[in-house]
């Protein structure tokens, strides 16, 4: 999955006049305040999204370009997994318990006359159908809060069937990353506000000027000058986080196949099994590994997405890893998170893992927030 430095909500222009009118009153931040607070907490699965538009866009065009998209599969994975799961419910039988749900994606082209659409339709102002008639190029509105607090609502809109087929296909990408980052950042939201092994974030603190969260569970399983592991063995699942700290020499360093060397030097020599002459960590080479350049912390980093396995054992999992750069310290960080849950779904594990990381911080952003 591409990740690009600015956010989706800075691509497209959110609107608040397209649905409902708040007037000139000064106190409407109180006002939405007070509305929020007597909202029902949202709720839902991680991942999940509730699709609300009529059986003949879900089942016809439309509907077969959505589900392309949002249920394009995650790369990384020992197995094909849908980014996200896309429940679809009419607009006519949306109740209160539906209109609670975490995501929520609203979809509709103007020139529709069911009875559903014409439902959907009737969410528009008549100013706001005036103004998107002026610019054919919008078709996106985002809300917050709109039925239940901690809830995200989207609509995707279009004078016809075709144009709005166009639409999602040409911004696919762009609509699983905004979906994927609220996601991540809710768990991070969650994992900082829930238990914690501090004295472990404390030992990344020392030795190495950073910050993250490290979760309730984790214990170390290695710990030398330039690295750290920490492990969280659970009944059914292996979780582990690992952070190599070197020194930046040049670029080169981020050539595909240049990440790819150093991440196996990296792990056999410090990830092993039960023997660790015999039984180390590698890349799986017969899966494709996802690089993408990126910013982390507004330092300059690579993404990968893979699958590692042990030699001379059957273990194997996926990994997500950050490699950043610090250029003030001329220092390289190698931040990853892998996993070990045979039998299962990887997603939601991989999910939050990516989130544990991206908790990580360095010391300025630690301190000024």
């Amino acid at each position: 999955m591409s990740k690009l430095s600015y956010s989706f909500l800075s691509i497209f222009i959110v609107i608040s006049a397209l649905f409902l009118s708040c007037g000139n009153d000064d106190n409407k931040e109180d006002k939405e305040k007070r509305r929020t607070a007597t909202l029902p907490e949202a709720r839902g699965e991680v991942g999940e999204i509730l699709t609300v538009m009529d059986s003949a866009h879900w089942e016809g065009r439309v509907g077969d370009a959505l589900r392309a998209e949002l249920k394009m599969y995650i790369p990384g994975l020992p197995q094909d997994e849908a980014m996200f799961k896309v429940r679809r419910v009419d607009p006519l039988k949306l109740n209160n318990v539906l209109r609670s749900a975490t995501n929520m994606l609203f979809v509709t082209s103007f020139d529709s006359d069911t009875r559903s659409s014409k439902y959907l339709k009737r969410m528009f102002t008549d100013q706001s159908m005036a103004t998107i008639e002026q610019d054919p190029e919008r078709f996106i509105f985002v809300k917050n809060d709109q039925y239940a607090r901690g809830q995200r609502v989207m609509h995707l809109f279009a004078q016809t069937e075709d144009e709005l087929v166009k639409r999602i296909e040409e911004n696919g990408e762009r609509l699983r990353r905004h979906f994927h980052e609220l996601e991540r950042e809710r768990l991070v939201q969650k994992i900082r506000k829930g238990p914690k092994e501090k004295s472990l974030s404390k030992e990344l603190n020392r030795k190495f000027d950073v910050d993250m969260v490290v979760p309730k569970g984790y214990r170390v399983a290695l710990n030398r000058d330039d690295f750290i592991w920490f492990r969280l063995v659970e009944t059914e699942e292996d979780r582990n986080i690992f952070l190599y700290v070197t020194e930046y020499t040049d670029e080169s360093v981020f050539d595909e196949e240049t990440l790819l060397e150093f991440r196996d030097e990296v792990v056999s020599k410090r990830i092993w099994g039960s023997d660790s002459a015999t039984s180390y960590m590698i890349t799986e080479p017969l899966m494709p590994v996802n690089q993408v350049k990126m910013q982390f912390k507004d330092r300059y980093a690579m993404e990968m997405r893979g699958v590692w396995k042990l030699i001379n054992n059957s273990m194997g999992g996926a990994f997500i890893t950050y490699v950043i750069v610090d250029e003030e310290t001329n220092q390289l960080f190698y931040l990853e998170g892998f996993s070990f849950a045979p039998g299962k779904t990887k997603r939601e594990i991989m999910r939050e893992m990516e989130a544990v990381l991206h908790t990580f911080r360095f010391k300025e952003e630690a301190i000024s927030n």
